[in-house]
């Protein structure tokens, strides 16, 4: 059973909002990720980190791999397939 939950915003995060697709399934999984322990900030910090270090990979055969494994993850859709 769905059911609905009001969030109040003003204007700055109400533009934020209207730049996010799916703006509840969003705030969703964000709460999943909060009540499993994850910080979200702090993954979102990682992945720009892990990013970053790709990209200052001069060896364009690494950066290749890296790509395609990551394409790869992105394709499993069970946890078991990440092995």
């Amino acid at each position: 059973m769905k059911v609905q939950k009001i969030v109040s915003l003003d204007e700055e995060t109400m533009r934020m909002a209207q730049q996010i697709p799916n703006f509840s399934g969003w705030v969703r999984r964000m709460l999943l990720l909060r009540d499993r322990g994850t910080d979200a900030v702090q993954l979102y910090r990682d992945k720009v980190a892990w990013a970053a270090a790709v990209n200052e990979e001069e060896d364009e055969e690494v950066r290749a791999r890296i790509y395609a494994r990551v394409q790869e993850n992105k394709a499993q859709t069970r946890l078991g397939e990440f092995e």
